[in-house]
């Protein structure tokens, strides 16, 4: 998450888009029965590829998967030869109705975006819940396409106020903040730096108490290794995790001192105690801490993708052609006046060695076996949703994934996280999430951006229909 993030109030006339987008299959072509034909199968949990594999998609959920399955009576059929079939994408860290985005103006941009990138679930970590609520009840309803929406609702802070914050200062708030997200029905509890100590570990004992799953942020005053005991069930971005400080030999007083420099504020005070942090790497402390985070099944999303384009700045502020599809007063501010506090040298230098960094501690936690999930921590300033996904699973790449791994990233292992069985890969039965690429992402993970169609929930958008959200999208009022 940005140090700090500006609050966009205004509002943009809905996209009307393509009809592809806002109906449902049976409603488009008068069925609801999809024949993908003739496409070379990806299984994401073994890398293996089944050539000339049929999929047959029955009101939203995959039939039949074989070699000769034939079209039904009125059904479409899409001839997919060439092309590599793949679960759709999950993004595990977004924030698309709060902080950055506005649902004023987010449900008509952000989520036809996501489904142009094949981004067919996301994790919302913080936001307006009863927006999300809404979406998801059109989204199952069928007037709206948009991608499965696992949601916190408010997040949980000492300090940062915030209509997307929930104020919680000592472990009476605590436990009273937990009752009231249950009672909203929210899927998990997000946490954030500005908890104190024993407000943490009460929000902890109080979503234990409720059976609900807790993840976030670890407070500075909380080590990595005591969140994971806890039974945090994700930690979120290496910084804000304080994951660099867990792999110190000096970390009881980097702890503190964090806590004083985010409390200030300030980044070039963190990022003094994360360089002190990376000058007193302690190799066993690290070993112990993986240790910790594989016995408790600990996940870690690391968004990388975020610290990368907060190195990038000066380049993105120049050329960025995601951000053509954001509404302008977005956009307005994240040009090279907008960022000039973020765009001093000092700055940047110091986020590419801490990109750097980052991806070395997520190599190390690959190796030992720690649960990766890809993140982006999208909306921030050219951090867009969708095409960000693609740049974090390069990145983890880059990190000592292959692409392979860095495909179940996106598919399989956040299924597992969340704990469903019809998602994340597949199989007869689940639901009809799928992505067709151009060119095979397991020679080469770039090609996840060759997007040749998306299939949403058993609705069929083929090139042309995602072509025409882009257009549509650059072509809205308020661009």
């Amino acid at each position: 998450m940005a140090l700090k993030r500006l609050a966009t109030l205004f509002c943009v006339a809905p996209i009307l888009l393509c009809a592809a987008t806002l109906l449902t299959a049976k409603e488009t072509h008068g069925r609801a029965v999809l024949l993908i034909e003739h496409a070379r199968l990806i299984d994401v949990s073994s890398g293996a590829i089944r050539e000339d594999a049929n999929v047959l998609v029955v009101d939203g959920r995959i039939a039949e998967i074989g070699g000769r399955v034939k079209a039904p009576r009125g059904a479409r059929r899409v001839d997919a030869t060439g092309t590599f079939l793949i679960p759709g994408l999950w993004d595990m860290h977004v924030h698309l109705a709060g902080l950055s985005a506005d649902p004023n103006w987010s449900r008509d941009v952000l989520l036809p975006l996501l489904l142009a990138n094949g981004v067919t679930g996301v994790r919302d970590m913080g936001g307006s819940f009863s927006a999300l609520q809404e979406w998801r009840k059109e989204i199952a309803r069928g007037t709206l396409l948009g991608p499965q929406i696992y949601a916190a609702g408010p997040m949980l802070d000492g300090g940062f106020e915030d209509p997307s914050v929930l104020l919680t200062r000592n472990p009476e708030e605590a436990r009273a903040r937990v009752s009231e997200l249950k009672s909203m029905g929210v899927d998990f509890v997000k946490v954030l730096s500005g908890l104190d100590r024993d407000t943490y570990f009460a929000v902890a004992a109080a979503a234990h108490s409720a059976g609900m799953d807790f993840v976030g942020h670890v407070p500075p005053l909380v080590s990595s290794t005591e969140a994971s005991e806890a039974g945090q069930k994700s930690i979120e971005h290496i910084l804000y995790g304080g994951i660099p400080i867990a792999c110190s030999s000096n970390d009881v007083a980097l702890r503190q001192q964090m806590a004083a420099a985010m409390k200030s504020g300030a980044l070039l005070q963190i990022a003094k105690v994360e360089d002190a942090a990376a000058s007193s790497y302690d190799p066993e402390r690290a070993a112990a801490l993986w240790k910790t985070l594989v016995r408790n099944r600990t996940w870690v999303v690391p968004t990388l993708v975020s610290t990368y384009t907060s190195s990038r700045l000066d380049e993105l502020v120049r050329d960025d052609p995601s951000a053509q599809y954001l509404p302008r007063p977005v956009t307005r501010m994240w040009t090279a006046d907008g960022l000039k506090v973020s765009l001093r040298a000092e700055k940047l230098a110091w986020w590419r060695r801490e990109l750097s960094r980052h991806i070395a501690l997520v190599r190390q936690m690959h190796n030992a076996g720690v649960g990766i999930l890809a993140g982006t921590d999208s909306l921030d300033p050219h951090n867009v949703p969708g095409s960000s996904l693609a740049k974090e699973l390069e990145l983890l790449v880059e990190a000592g994934f292959s692409p392979l791994e860095s495909l179940q990233a996106a598919t399989l292992m956040p299924a597992r996280f969340i704990g469903r069985t019809d998602s994340g890969t597949i199989a007869k039965g689940s639901r009809a999430d799928l992505v067709l690429l151009d060119a095979n992402p397991l020679s080469d993970i770039r090609n996840i951006r060759r997007i040749h169609a998306v299939v949403v929930a058993g609705n069929f958008l083929s090139r042309s229909d995602l072509d025409q959200i882009l257009l549509r999208l650059t072509e809205a009022p308020a661009n």
